[in-house]
């Protein structure tokens, strides 16, 4: 779970860059990224908690195997439910909060059974330990574009 906090963390040092935005990298800025990152976690940790154990059962999905093995998403190729959209303007304070919240969600995952899983769009019933992958691949794979936005903007 530290791996998921510590993502967290280098994602609030980038605050001071949210008004950053180079439409070649990406059309949002790097306060939406953020923003995003934050609500996407908050969203998938819920829908975890909300599964049923029993109803879990493994099945082979080539799409999380190799995003699992290369650690990482490819860029462009999905969209990200409108849950997880930021609708406002960045607001440093809210979103503050709302990073306090999703860490202290990340701490309650270790409450949570094996069995309990993500039934994820691309990578379907995907259970706790790889619901944690996920997590820390999508924040990764902001924080990577949010690097290239600060990088040549």
């Amino acid at each position: 779970m530290n791996k998921i906090i510590k993502a967290l963390q280098k994602v609030e040092t980038k605050f001071i860059f949210a008004e950053r935005q180079n439409t070649k990298i990406s059309a949002a800025n790097v306060g939406w990224h953020i923003e995003h990152i934050i609500l996407a976690n908050n969203r998938i940790i819920d829908a975890t908690k909300a599964s049923n154990p029993a109803d879990y059962k493994w099945k082979f999905d080539k799409n999380r195997f190799f995003a699992f093995l290369l650690k990482k998403f490819p860029r462009g190729r999905a969209k990200a439910p409108k849950a997880s959209l930021p609708v406002s303007e960045f607001n440093e304070a809210e979103v503050k909060l709302k990073l306090e919240l999703a860490k202290q969600k990340i701490l309650e995952l270790d409450n949570l059974s094996a069995t309990h899983y993500l039934d994820h769009p691309f990578f379907g019933k995907t259970k706790l330990s790889g619901v944690k992958k996920v997590l820390l691949i999508h924040t990764n794979h902001h924080l990577k574009i949010i690097a290239d936005i600060i990088k040549q903007s």
